[in-house]
């Protein structure tokens, strides 16, 4: 459900939580206009991450699949793990209660579940996921990340104050700490979709994809890469600072890294 315009206020201050504006070229990544300060929670923990066991071997092209399965695959690490707010469904989805903080805003998000990937290779990230988004802003995205001012995202999320407005398919780029304000989402009537980002290390680019069928890829945008990558992952948040009172479920199929061709 949508939020009253009562509250138009925090969301003017939140613009910065979805970058929703036109088709972009390739650009720089820096903001185009310094972004407003978001409100700051009281308290900030410091990050902590858990690594797993080393991951198993995999088929050849293939980095790293995980189907949630009973349990995660070896090799995951978790940033900030709050064990209360996730579990692999009996039907095989792992399953995250969203919470309020976000890497948008706060520089900080519990329950981002990362991989390690080789720094030599050309490489896809491809996820199924399903969320039901009705609030500002929530979101279940998919990442690239070199720490909480260095990320690429894409996701199935909600804006309202976006065009499109309302849940459609997103992306975020954080660069050193600034938005890239030159992007706008895509509206869809599902919440079932598919989500891709690419990168490739030699044309320095990074694509960001959608699909509401299977292998029906659209292009969502463009970017250069100027990350150093070291970790790929998934996570979801209402990224409201508890101004909403519904929290977002988010639920991942599969989340697969592989071999750019």
């Amino acid at each position: 459900m949508k939020k009253s315009f009562v509250l138009i206020s925090f969301l003017l201050i939140s613009t910065i939580f979805f970058a929703c504006q036109a088709d972009e070229p390739i650009v720089e990544a820096t903001a185009t206009t310094e972004p407003t300060a978001a409100v700051e929670p009281t308290v900030i923990p410091s990050p902590t991450f858990t690594p797993t066991t080393e991951p198993t071997a995999t088929p050849i092209g293939q980095v790293f699949r995980d189907d949630f399965t009973e349990s995660l695959q070896p090799g995951w690490i978790w940033l900030n793990e709050n064990p209360a707010n996730w579990e692999i469904t009996e039907e095989g989805w792992f399953r995250i209660e969203s919470e309020d903080l976000a890497l948008l805003g706060d520089h900080y998000q519990n329950n981002l579940l990362m991989i390690n990937v080789p720094a030599d290779i050309n490489f896809k990230v491809d996820a199924h996921v399903n969320a039901d988004t009705t609030s500002n802003f929530q979101q279940a995205s998919i990442f690239l990340f070199e720490d909480e001012d260095n990320y690429f995202s894409v996701n199935r999320g909600y804006c309202d104050l976006c065009s499109p407005k309302g849940s459609g398919i997103y992306s975020d780029y954080m660069f050193k700490g600034e938005m890239s304000f030159s992007f706008k989402g895509r509206a869809i009537d599902t919440d079932d979709v598919y989500l891709r980002i690419t990168v490739n290390r030699e044309t320095k680019t990074l694509i960001a994809y959608y699909a509401v069928e299977p292998d029906q890829w659209i292009q969502l945008r463009r970017i250069p890469l100027l990350y150093d990558i070291n970790l790929v992952g998934l996570g979801s948040a209402n990224s409201d600072n508890g101004t909403y009172d519904d929290n977002l479920i988010a639920l991942y199929d599969y989340f697969e890294v592989s071999v750019l061709e």
